[in-house]
């Protein structure tokens, strides 16, 4: 049987080490890392791993990269670095170059389930249409509509993942809750009964060997824990791994008061976004066009209405802070619980797969955090420790 021939762009990342770790061991396939330079590339070869340097921004430089590949994983994402529009304009030269590959391709795509908003609301969000509240979401999304745009015309198919909340060795949500449990007054709200949208970054590389081996129908998936994981469920993965004490249980009334507190702002920033855009685009026509036209002299109304919605999202925030100020919220403003924790479950359709975290998993994360846990090496949180943590 002939292996498949993966790729995984952005393998020098957060993710990208530890796909070419979890998938290395299938027969199934063969592995091809691509990373922009030899810095990220370097420890991955020393690890054995194939690894190919250039940059897939460039048309002739990705059909030389990915000639030999089938499947395609794009993890990549624009450095830290960038600023807003050069990560935009990093982003979608990848996309492109992708899209114009010859022959035909299995694309899978990294989004994040930041496209539904910092605190996921579906009274506000559907799979069809998200509303992100901040630009991380935003500009998620925008790259997803500009992959679909640029695909249509190529015989490539496409998978994009709204991948969920990833922990685990190396991952940010392993590294906030190691944090949050060494603080008493950090708090897990409604005792972590919430669905976490949460996913163990070995699963991510099991979501991609089911995909390799069985390719899904093309569109846009969530990914999260297979089975599902409750926040709970996640914490207490993370500090029993460590042996540590379990993170303590919020209130479920203030878990209630500081739920309505983030959705309050996500709506509050919709709103402001709206009214500002409208705003801008009423200004920019010509005077006397707003009362002449019918159909824009109802927009104007509609301008009005969601400047109105806004000043009342804006008084409710302020009587929430004076709660969260008067102690009524009984937290400190720099304990304020983080958003993504009261979120509801991600709409739409989940990636079916089979799970793999297991016993090895907990023994990488005790590793990792040993080594990177002391006064000492704080400094080390975001720099790589490849193959085993990734940057960015």
């Amino acid at each position: 049987m002939t292996a498949t021939q993966v790729a995984i762009v952005g393998a020098g990342g957060q993710v990208g080490p530890y796909l070419l770790k979890y998938l290395s061991t299938d027969q199934r396939m063969q592995l091809r890392g691509i990373c922009r330079n030899a810095v990220t590339a370097g420890p991955l070869r020393i690890a054995g791993f194939d690894i190919r340097c250039g940059t897939i921004a460039d048309p002739s430089s990705a059909e030389s990269l990915l000639a030999d590949c089938e499947v395609i994983v794009n993890c990549a994402a624009a450095s830290g670095m960038a600023t807003g529009a050069q990560a935009r304009q990093q982003d979608e030269a990848v996309v492109r170059s992708l899209a114009r590959l010859p022959g035909a391709r299995r694309i899978i795509h990294f989004s994040s389930v930041g496209v539904y908003g910092t605190c996921i609301d579906v009274r506000r969000n559907t799979f069809g249409q998200p509303r992100p509240d901040w630009s991380y979401g935003r500009e998620k999304l925008h790259l997803e509509g500009y992959l679909l745009r640029e695909f249509k015309a190529s015989r490539h198919e496409a998978i994009i993942l709204r991948m969920g909340h990833v922990y685990g060795a190396g991952q940010w949500v392993s590294r906030r809750v190691l944090d949050t449990h060494r603080d008493p007054q950090r708090l897990l709200p409604f005792g972590g009964r919430l669905s976490s949208n949460a996913v163990h970054v070995r699963n991510v590389a099991a979501a991609i060997r089911g995909l390799a081996a069985d390719w899904a129908r093309p569109g846009i998936y969530n990914v999260a824990d297979s089975p599902p994981s409750s926040w709970r469920e996640v914490f207490d993965w993370n500090t029993e791994a460590i042996g540590a004490r379990p993170v303590e249980s919020m209130s479920d009334p203030d878990s209630r008061r500081w739920s309505e507190y983030h959705r309050r702002s996500a709506a509050r920033s919709l709103a402001s976004r709206l009214g500002s855009e409208l705003v801008s685009w009423v200004r920019s026509q010509p005077r006397g066009f707003i009362t002449a036209v019918p159909a824009v002299k109802a927009l104007g109304v509609e301008v009005l209405e969601g400047l109105r919605l806004e000043r009342l999202e804006r008084r409710a925030q302020m009587q929430m802070q004076r709660l969260k100020i008067g102690g009524a919220l009984a937290a400190d403003a720099t304990l304020t619980p983080e958003a993504y924790l009261f979120s509801d479950g991600a709409p739409g359709p989940q990636l079916a797969y089979r799970g793999e975290r297991g016993d090895e998993e907990v023994r990488a994360l005790a590793d990792w955090y040993a080594r990177f846990s002391g006064p000492e090496a704080i400094w080390r949180w975001g720099i790589s420790d490849l193959p085993l943590e990734g940057v960015s």
